[in-house]
């Protein structure tokens, strides 16, 4: 079944602006002012005045030319500038000095043919004014809108290019980015390991452990808070990643539209106030003001009850075309007997001119409002395809920052704690076998070719195990029971495994560097379905009142739902709540 395509309601105001504006005396609205301003003199005077077709052509092209000679006079001289907006007051001033010259040029060569009465002089000079203020005013109004609606389409069309585009790229945006990330981390990394291997196997070790601390100062903690919080090239590009796409297009033809909202009672009316004005019924019955109040009223009453009597009437745009039409004859019909009833009666002629008129001003409404449905349609496109855009680079963004979370996270956990339990065994060791320094080799290096494998997903006791294994030696640490429900249901979510075990490197590796602790407790209880609350207690040093949060609270504020950090009578406890 066909769908219903909505026409927005006409804004007065815009549409008074659109009259005002750039558009109005732009060379498109001045061209196609020529069909009006030729159709008027052509069709409304012979009939009345006599006179040939042609007579009457050069009358009507003098008229032309010297209403647009004003107007583009005006264009170049006081409405001039870059990018001006609406002027309703000079512009209306030019429409109404350009009508003037108008009647005058009607009148001047008309007379010069023989054609027109020199006592019509009046008559042209306050018709004209009236008939060029409608008319481009209309035009203006008309041209305005299709030019929205063409803004509008090609904004469609480049957001859908986007999409498109994002949703062919995201992985290799995602994977370009972590290519990125690594090499940078690699290469500060990979010289400093090195260097500490060396030195590792040289004889003097004395001044290995403070290198060793030193570089987690300097190198890896630097490091990996700037890798978790700056923003890479593809990133950035990112940014750009809708731009570019301009495409136009005439966007969706309607396949059903309501009569009514094809009716347009305000740009009707207004633009048979300035017909009425100039076709022979406001000269030939003594009564021309009269005669053109009538006129311009019951077309508004005419337009309007049919645009409400039509609303709920859908069509297809062909046959709402018909009925439009169909609206412009009844006016015409009931204007013609009212007017005969007042004693204010026209000729057939006259009527026929009349709905001449009308059914050109229809024609130019219908064709603004099939604009405007398109507009309307596209807009609403717009707002479904900028929504799953928003979406899409919102989980864009989020695999992005994953990407860097996980490189800094292996930075400052994994080879952060490997560097620092290395550098405590060191001091703490009087003898050292080569076995030992092997051992601690291969915790740095091991540590490190996380960075190369940082896709593969690890087991939650697989990671618990390394945990347990790089402090062995330096920190008592005790883990709860997993043989539990709880841990199940992490194992089985590789988002909470990362969380929690992240959680646990995290406090582990604080309590041993910041509290010079040498035991760790670590409790959980599943206080909700979906959330573990894990206590770790260590038996450090007290808290400084005056820490600063660091890359570690981010952390922790990213994989919890919350968590507190204080200190107890034997050392400091970290309390935090775990989604799985």
């Amino acid at each position: 079944m066909p769908s219903k395509f909505q026409t927005p309601r006409i804004s007065v105001r815009e549409a008074f602006y659109n009259a005002a504006g750039p558009v109005a005396l732009s060379n498109r609205n001045l061209l196609q002012f020529a069909i009006p301003s030729y159709a008027l003199i052509l069709i409304s005077n012979p009939g009345r005045l006599g006179g040939s077709f042609l007579e009457w052509f050069f009358i009507a092209t003098g008229a032309y030319f010297a209403t647009v000679a004003v107007l583009i006079l005006a264009r170049e001289t006081v409405l001039a500038g870059p990018d001006r907006g609406s002027r309703p007051l000079l512009t209306t001033l030019a429409l109404l000095i350009a009508g003037f010259a108008r009647g005058f040029a009607v009148w001047g060569v008309g007379s010069a043919f023989e054609l027109i009465s020199p006592t019509e002089l009046l008559y042209r000079l306050y018709a004209g004014p009236f008939f060029v203020f409608g008319a481009v005013a209309t035009l203006a109004i008309y041209n305005a809108s299709k030019d929205r609606h063409d803004v509008v389409i090609a904004d469609l069309e480049q957001q859908k290019a986007a999409l498109d585009s994002m949703r062919k790229n995201m992985h290799g945006q995602v994977a370009q980015q972590q290519a990125e990330l690594l090499a940078k981390a690699q290469e500060i990394l990979i010289p400093v390991v090195d260097q500490l291997r060396r030195g590792l196997r040289s004889q003097d070790l004395s001044k290995l452990a403070p290198k060793l601390r030193d570089t987690i100062e300097d190198v890896v903690r630097p490091l990996s808070h700037e890798i978790g919080r700056a923003t890479s090239a593809t990133e950035a590009a990112l940014e750009n990643a809708s731009k570019g796409f301009a495409v136009r297009s005439r966007g969706r033809f309607p396949t059903k539209v309501s009569v009514g909202q094809m009716v347009v009672p305000s740009l009707t009316t207004f633009g048979s106030a300035s017909v009425t004005l100039t076709v022979p019924a406001a000269i030939t019955n003594g009564w021309p003001m009269y005669t053109a109040a009538i006129a311009v009223l019951l077309c508004w009453l005419v337009t309007r009850a049919a645009q409400k009597l039509l609303r709920n009437w859908w069509v297809s745009p062909i046959a709402a075309s018909f009925a439009v039409a169909t609206v412009m004859g009844l006016t015409t019909i009931i204007t013609g007997l009212t007017l005969n009833l007042v004693g204010l009666a026209v000729t057939s002629v006259t009527l026929m001119q009349y709905l001449t008129m009308l059914l050109l001003l229809a024609l130019l409404g219908f064709a603004m409002q099939i604009a405007r449905t398109q507009r309307h349609d596209a807009e609403v496109q717009m707002a479904k395809v900028l929504g799953e855009l928003s979406v899409l680079t919102a989980q864009l963004r989020q695999e992005l920052w994953l990407n860097r979370r996980r490189v800094a996270s292996v930075i400052h956990g994994p080879i952060q704690s490997a560097l620092y339990a290395s550098a405590i065994r060191l001091s703490q060791e009087q003898v050292k076998s080569a076995a030992y320094i092997e051992a601690i080799e291969a915790d740095i290096v091991g540590a490190l070719k996380k960075l190369e494998t940082i896709e593969e997903q690890e087991s939650f006791d697989e990671v618990l195990n390394q945990i347990k294994t790089m402090w062995d030696g330096v920190i008592e640490l005790n883990l709860p029971p997993l043989n539990t429900d709880w841990a199940d249901r992490v194992r089985e979510n590789s988002v909470a495994t990362a969380c929690f075990t992240s959680v646990i490197r995290e406090s582990v590796s604080n309590a041993a560097k910041h509290g010079k602790a040498t035991k760790v407790w670590v409790e959980v209880e599943q206080t909700e379905e979906h959330i573990l609350q894990l206590k770790i207690v260590n038996n450090g040093v007290a808290l400084e009142n005056t820490l600063v949060p660091g890359f570690g609270s981010s952390i922790l504020d990213e994989v919890s739902l919350g968590w507190r950090l204080y200190n107890t009578d034997n050392g400091a406890t970290l309390e935090i709540k775990v989604p799985i």
